[in-house]
């Protein structure tokens, strides 16, 4: 009688693992699919390299502030406040004629601006 009752607990133990790779496998199953976020901020402001101001500008309203370079060109900046309280503060550096020739940002949980 000893042998079957190893062999009893081990047919739990076995149905126990098996029961739980089951209701992990389930799980997986059901959970959400992640979502799709698009490319990353600074993909988002690099795409405007090469384009004219007044296509920002239409996208994504006019800038907090506009800084004159000694070159003839300008520095556009827009900021955003995230539901966080979280800043962000991107640039973008025009040439003379209007171009965009460069953009940055700094800070944390940066998104497009809604408009654009």
């Amino acid at each position: 009688m000893v042998g079957s009752s190893k062999t009893t607990h081990r047919f739990r133990a076995l149905r126990l693992a098996a029961g739980a790779v089951g209701v992990a496998a389930a799980l997986a199953c059901a959970s959400t699919p992640p979502i799709e976020t698009g490319p990353p901020y600074q993909d988002e402001v690099s795409q405007w390299n090469g384009k004219k101001e007044a296509e920002l500008v239409v996208s994504w309203g006019m800038p907090a502030q506009t800084h004159v370079l000694a070159g003839g060109g300008r520095i556009l900046e827009y900021r955003s406040k995230g539901k966080d309280k979280s800043s962000c503060t991107t640039r973008f550096t025009l040439d003379k004629g209007g171009k965009i020739v460069g953009s940055w940002y700094t800070g944390v949980n940066c998104a497009l601006p809604k408009n654009s």
